[in-house]
């Protein structure tokens, strides 16, 4: 699946998919811990990844960055963001795959991930 949204804790061997953390899991992180998101896209089509946080105050985008999946024309691209926790609390991250002159709501898919931190 071109679209496979995965959400990595960093320093751990926790892996999910977003499905799975669409119905309900909640990923425990403690204060000060990094998570990685990781999605696939293609931005030759003209849609990229965007993405919201319910409460910035708990978690913050520390960097954000994509690699190619191949040198050819055309090719998709794997995108990483990585978060840092802030404070104890939770929050939630929502990332929509749009065309950014669509808005919003023409979202071609949507990943959601609920953080909690210690």
């Amino acid at each position: 699946d071109l679209l496979n949204p995965e959400l990595g804790l960093a320093g751990s061997t926790k892996t999910q998919t977003a499905a799975a953390l669409a119905t309900g899991k909640v990923n425990g992180i403690k204060v000060g811990d990094l998570c990685i998101v990781t999605l696939a896209g293609n931005p030759t089509t003209g849609y990229s990844w965007q993405y919201e946080i319910s409460d910035d105050s708990i978690v913050s985008l520390v960097s954000e960055s994509s690699t190619p999946d191949s040198a050819l024309i055309g090719a998709g691209s794997t995108f990483h963001w990585t978060f840092k926790a802030l404070k104890p609390g939770e929050t939630t991250i929502t990332f929509r795959y749009y065309r950014p002159w669509e808005g919003n709501a023409n979202f071609l898919q949507t990943a959601e991930y609920t953080i909690k931190v210690e």
